[in-house]
This record gives structure tokens, C-alpha cells and sequence, in this order.
């Protein structure tokens, strides 16, 4: 640096004037996303107790009295004020119809109005692995729950690669969030919770 700029540079400071910098840049229009509280995402079996590792639990497909399981969870998002679009999947295939619509409980979580602001429940999903076809081999299934603050509702076709979870991208980019459910086939009604077989 030569005197000039240097003198110019001291003459800045003593003014406490900032002196320029480096910004990094950052894909503008980027919003924070919503996502699903891990920690209250768990099944558990209608009236009874359940111990899952993690969100894999087994069921037993031939039982004379179908296993239903509540997935409960919630979501919290940075901005409370908006709403975040939730939606449910059963063994989700992009490439079937029967299979990459939205389960008909999905929907939305409406802004809070009031504090505290604290993660928005997911009401309650109920489901019986048992009734599903087997579709991905012995007759294991996967429950999925997919949320965002901007679903592409445009790109809720077939024709797309993934229909119904695509966020909105363009001047603003949104993403979408998941969690997985788990249900493994496990024959033996003795192996299930009580009292749903007995």
C-alpha cells in the first residue's frame, strides 16, 4: 500500500469511518424452512404401551385384530406467523398415483397468534400397516410425513419427478423437510402390544 493510501486509510479511522469489506455472498431470497421436532415424532400403539428403536416398529400382519398405531409429532419453525403445509405418504412412489398422493389428512398448521411460541403439533395420524398391499417386499411399509413453508403447487402432477413435495424455487427458494416411519412385518401375535391382539 503507498503513503497516500495510507494516510487515507488512517484519516478514515480516526473519522470512524468503516473501511469496506468483503461480503460473502448468499443465494438471495433463501427461506428457512420449517422442520419436524425428532424428538416428538413417535408411534405408539393404540391403548397400549410401545417400546420402538428409534421410528422402526414391527407389526404382525396376520393378526385377527389389525394393529393401529397414533404417529404423533410436531413442527417448529422460525416464523410463527405463517403457515406450514403438512402432508402424509404411504409408501411413497413418484411413479404411482396410488402412491405419491397426499394421504387425505393432510393439511395445514395455521399461525400461532399468541406466546408462547412453541412447536406447532401435527394432529394425530392413525394407521394400520396391515391394510396396505405389500409394496416393497414382505410387506414392509413406510410412513412419511413431508412439511414446508412453500410447496410448489404447480408441480402436483405425475409429469414431474417428485409430485406433491416439490418447494418453491425462483426468486425465492423454499425446501421441504421429511420423517420416515418404519413398520416391519414380525408374524406372531404374541410379539404385539396388548391389547390389540389378544
Amino acid at each position: 500500500m503507498t503513503r497516500p493510501r495510507l494516510a487515507a486509510a488512517a484519516l478514515l479511522l480516526a473519522a470512524g469511518c468503516p473501511l469496506p469489506q468483503s461480503v460473502p455472498s448468499v443465494p438471495p431470497g433463501s427461506v428457512t424452512p420449517p422442520r419436524i421436532v425428532e424428538d416428538a415424532s413417535r408411534p405408539s400403539a393404540t391403548d397400549s404401551a410401545l417400546t420402538t428403536a428409534g421410528t422402526t416398529t414391527s407389526y404382525d400382519p396376520g393378526c385377527a385384530n389389525p394393529q393401529i398405531f397414533a404417529i404423533s409429532t410436531a413442527v417448529a419453525d422460525e416464523n410463527f406467523f405463517e403457515v406450514v403445509t403438512y402432508r402424509w405418504f404411504v409408501d411413497y412412489d413418484p411413479i404411482d398415483p396410488l402412491r405419491y398422493a397426499p394421504r387425505p389428512e393432510s393439511s395445514q398448521l395455521q399461525p400461532l397468534t399468541q406466546e408462547p411460541f412453541t412447536p406447532r403439533p401435527v394432529p394425530v395420524f392413525s394407521i394400520t400397516p396391515a391394510s396396505f398391499p405389500p409394496s416393497l417386499g414382505s410387506g414392509l411399509h413406510v410412513l412419511e410425513l413431508v412439511v414446508s413453508n412453500g410447496f410448489d403447487q404447480s408441480t402436483d402432477q405425475a409429469s414431474l419427478p417428485l409430485p406433491y413435495r416439490t418447494p418453491i424455487t425462483g426468486a425465492q427458494t423454499y425446501e421441504v423437510q421429511s420423517h420416515k416411519w418404519v413398520f416391519v412385518p414380525s408374524p406372531g401375535c404374541a410379539n404385539a402390544p396388548t391389547p390389540t391382539c389378544s
